[in-house]
């Protein structure tokens, strides 16, 4: 059965003939349903004025506008068998068993306050139905034979609703009730008033004036409306933008000729950055066009507000700011491929080479002051080596199987996935200072590899499943919170970012729950099979997700789940954002596309053919090929420096192919910078970096995976030479 409120903005419903009795309420606005059990049998609903009050006759219980339970309405012991609200006024009408009455009660104190003779004896045998007229005089009742109705005449208050609402936004405060449904007695004289100005977000709105339907006058010019309500009614306060914000930050040491102010709408504004005697002026961040970011004098149009940070660095190769750490793919659970920091004057040297394994290296995490990596040769296995000298300070050999994933570090642990087969599968935690086990839990799969795991909110999340799907874990237990079956592809992870958890698979994108992984909604933006493995993820940023697809590269609006750009082209990996810029792969090139909109900001051309995920700093952007890793200017796009070391390897399907049987040496450039290298010596050395070198580049770079199908149904390992090098 169904019941609407009195103001149509809820409607209750309940299942009949069903033991765990059922009840549930549906938001019109938000279209949003709430369930709950009563635990007893029902045949009816009955929903008050404004969706506040439920009571479920036959149980005689009332609950709250969120299905709480408040209390049971008896009468000598006998609960009703039909219930219902007046529709504007605190009245509630109820019929008991045997009775020939229909009792009205006050329904914020349940104090009886009236009763009507039917003249028919009412039974709950007879499935009783009670309805009230939309002005709320008339009752209507079922009875043998037909339906009798009532015309009573309660003396009670009666209430009107009224709406109060602001178009584009709600902003101000109105005074002296505030927006959202507030409820008045017939006759009321009401005066509603607003701020004649008011900021939100960078913008400053004037208030225009106001719209209304039911005893609110169709329009008024003022902030002050008055009225006398007698019908449900609505009040809009109208804003509209007058003038935007611009607000101008410094990192390092320089000055800017204004630190911004309050402009109207298409005003220009001038700025000027200038760095001193030891300083110079890097680039502008924020909201910025991408063509000026590199000017140090720029001219602004004021279409909207506007953050901007003038960036400036030391001379010389002291301006390298980038320590820290690289916890997992992309650096953190949106996969953004963004690191906060400059490279400056300064270039890469080698420092030192450690030889770990004569084996597969994958990409490696840095946190806690040690590099985190895995791979197998003589075994599989994790490793924790001290970013100083490349001395091994822990290892842990794990069972042999078919794959191991990157790790991923997080708050004083490591996680790691070892694949094989069936339920010979497991996601492990280690104690980053000990390399000692904190928890192991097994699941299910089919000789895949993965990405990293994803760690984020006390939760572990990852790629899995016998024929594909998704994980969640609890991060200090290993105890599993869920599983998704999904597409059966592997080498993808999930992406967390503002609560949430996201999958792409297949052209899919979705939205998790984080803890139950239950689909919110999913987008559609079609794929072309080109095997089954994505090699790839999402990266998140400033409201939206970015991926590719085959072959398009796509920007998606997460506040609409639509696709709010697509840019055409070959793109492979994944892209990385900063900065309200996306910077994808196609094939030895790396494009940049506005975040907002897609617009071409840009390429960086490079002379062999590009793979994985750019890393994108402050000043530079590295990206590697099979045989190169290229280091770029980010504003003039030109190339600053090209290292012989990258990631040798080629896609074909499920197989993967090295150039040279010894495999790459796993290169990493303190403390965090991790490439494939090709390197014939086996022998520990160590170099002197230039000046400030040791603090260089904090990340991993280049997951190193060497496997090839030998049937549908197992996987065997290429043997290679593995070793870490830092520069």
């Amino acid at each position: 059965m169904l019941s609407a409120s009195g103001d149509g903005s809820v409607i209750g419903f309940e299942e009949s003939n069903i033991s765990s009795g059922p009840i549930g309420r549906y938001d019109v606005a938000s279209q949003t349903i709430t369930r709950k059990d009563s635990g007893s049998f029902l045949s009816d609903i009955a929903v008050n004025k404004d969706g506040s009050q439920f009571l479920a006759p036959g149980l005689g219980g009332v609950y709250d506008g969120a299905l709480n339970y408040v209390m049971t309405l008896t009468t000598n012991g006998i609960t009703p068998i039909a219930a219902a609200y007046h529709p504007s006024a605190d009245v509630l009408f109820l019929i008991f068993n045997n009775t020939t009455e229909v009792r009205a009660y006050n329904s914020v104190t349940f104090q009886e306050i009236a009763r009507f003779d039917f003249q028919t004896t009412f039974s709950s045998g007879t499935r009783t139905r009670l309805k009230v007229s939309r002005d709320g005089t008339v009752l209507f009742c079922t009875v043998p034979g037909g339906v009798r109705y009532y015309r009573h005449s309660l003396n009670v208050p009666q209430y009107h609703r009224l709406a109060v609402n602001g178009a584009p936004l709600r902003l101000g405060t109105p005074s002296p009730d505030g927006y959202g449904t507030n409820w008045y007695v017939h006759g009321t004289l009401v005066t509603n008033s607003v701020p004649a100005v008011a900021e939100n977000n960078g913008i400053r709105y004037r208030c225009s004036g106001w719209t209304g339907t039911g005893s609110v006058p169709a329009s008024g010019n003022t902030n002050v409306a008055t009225f006398s309500i007698n019908v449900h009614s609505s009040l809009t306060w109208n804003w509209a933008p007058s003038e935007y914000q611009l607000s101008v930050s410094l990192s390092g040491n320089g000055s800017v000729s204004s630190l911004g102010g309050w402009y109207t709408n298409g005003a220009t504004v001038n700025l000027s950055a200038s760095g001193n005697a030891s300083n110079r002026f890097v680039r502008w961040f924020g909201d910025v066009p991408f063509n000026m970011a590199q000017d140090p004098t720029i001219t602004l149009s004021m279409d909207k507000p506007r953050r901007i940070t003038a960036l400036f660095a030391p001379l010389g190769s002291a301006a390298s700011f980038l320590g820290g750490e690289w916890p997992t793919f992309g650096n953190g659970a949106a996969h953004s491929g963004y690191f906060p920091g400059i490279l400056g004057d300064a270039s890469f040297q080698s420092r030192w080479t450690a030889n770990l394994d004569n084996g597969r290296l994958n990409q490696v995490a840095v946190g806690a002051n040690r590099i985190l990596v895995t791979g197998y040769g003589s075994s599989m296995y994790l490793a924790a080596v001290a970013p100083s000298s490349g001395r091994v300070l822990w290892r842990y050999a794990l069972p042999a199987g078919s794959s191991i994933n990157p790790p991923t570090y997080d708050n004083g642990s490591v996680y790691v996935q070892r694949g094989n087969h069936g339920s010979d599968t497991q996601i492990w935690s280690f104690d980053v200072l000990t390399g000692q086990t904190n928890w192991v839990t097994p699941h299910s799969a089919q000789w895949e590899s993965y990405y990293a795991p994803t760690v984020a909110d006390g939760n572990v999340y990852v790629n899995g499943g016998y024929y594909g799907g998704m994980y969640g874990f609890n991060q200090t237990t290993g105890v599993q919170r869920f599983f998704l079956g999904l597409e059966q592809y592997d080498e993808w992870t999930p992406t967390y970012f503002d609560g949430k958890v996201y999958s792409w698979v297949a052209g899919n994108l979705r939205q998790h729950d984080r803890l139950s992984g239950t689909v919110l909604w999913t987008l559609n933006l079609g794929w072309n099979w080109a095997g089954w493995s994505m090699n790839r993820t999402i990266a998140a940023a400033d409201g939206r997700m970015f991926m590719v697809g085959n072959p398009n590269l796509y920007g998606v609006d997460l506040a609409t789940a639509q696709s709010a750009w697509t840019a055409s082209g070959s793109f492979s990996g994944t892209p990385a954002v900063a900065h309200g810029v996306v910077y994808a792969i196609s094939g030895s090139a790396v494009n940049a596309y506005s975040a907002d909109n897609g617009a071409y900001a840009g390429t960086y051309v490079a002379d062999s053919s590009l793979t994985w995920q750019p890393i994108v700093t402050d000043d530079v952007l590295i990206v590697a090929s099979g045989s190169k890793t290229y280091v770029f200017d980010l504003g003039t796009h030109a190339l600053r420096q090209s290292i012989n070391a990258g990631i040798p390897e080629s896609r074909e399907w499920r197989s993967l192919y090295c150039d040279d049987e010894r495999g790459p040496d796993f290169l990493f450039f303190r403390p965090g910078l991790a490439v494939g290298h090709q390197q014939q010596s086996t022998k520990c050395r160590q170099s002197r970096a230039r000046a400030h070198g040791h603090q260089l580049l904090p990340r991993g770079y280049a997951r190193h995976e060497f496997r090839e199908r030998a049937h549908a149904d197992q996987s065997r390992t290429l043997p290679l030479h593995g070793m870490v090098r830092h520069w």
